[in-house]
């Protein structure tokens, strides 16, 4: 009985004290993201660099759920959800017209002078607390009410102007009616002579 005591107190303390650097999982993933950056210098495998960016990724992963006093991850436990405000906020925008050749071709764009609506954003904030050393943190976020209403920002125009003619090989705009352009018209000779 006594030592089952004695164990949970140690385990409890083990529970609350801070990681050390060696069993961090974040310096443990820096160390082997060097590792695969030294390996990959002497040898010029491709898969250690893309060693490198996968451990990259887990290290941001694993650095934004991670406790900052006891260092260790994944402990994290949801208190509760608030919300904080519903406020308005100006939204610019620029709507784009798109104009069109008769035969559906592109032909050019412009922009109209930027314009201003409000919309409504609710702000909300999350609360954790960590299970091992009771650590809270919280997370803000908002989210916009009226993004699914906002007004359309391109404007396709169909116009009744013929597109211009085009060289068949280089694409470059005709003044005549010849199929090529001076650059890549062929020889008077179709044939060779025999």
């Amino acid at each position: 009985m006594a030592k089952t005591k004695k164990e949970s107190i140690k385990e409890k303390k083990e529970r609350i004290s801070p990681l050390v650097y060696y069993k961090n999982p974040f310096y443990i993933i820096i160390s082997l993201m060097i590792l695969s950056l030294i390996i990959f210098y002497f040898t010029l495998k491709s898969y250690f660099v893309i060693s490198f960016f996968l451990l990259l990724i887990a290290t941001f992963y694993i650095r934004k759920n991670q406790c900052k006093k006891c260092k260790r991850v994944f402990i994290w436990k949801f208190i509760k959800k608030e919300h904080l405000s519903t406020d308005l906020e100006p939204h610019h925008y620029r709507i784009q017209n798109r104009y069109y050749y008769s035969n559906g071709k592109y032909m050019g764009n412009d922009y109209s002078e930027q314009k201003t609506i409000t919309e409504r954003v609710q702000k909300w904030r999350e609360e954790y607390k960590c299970k091992c050393c009771g650590n809270e943190k919280h997370e803000d976020y908002k989210i916009n009410l009226d993004e699914s209403s906002r007004p359309s920002t391109i404007n396709k125009v169909y116009t009744s102007v013929k597109a211009p003619r085009v060289c068949i090989i280089c694409g470059s705009s005709l003044r005549s009616r010849r199929k090529y352009c001076s650059n890549c018209r062929p020889s008077g000779r179709s044939r060779p002579r025999f």
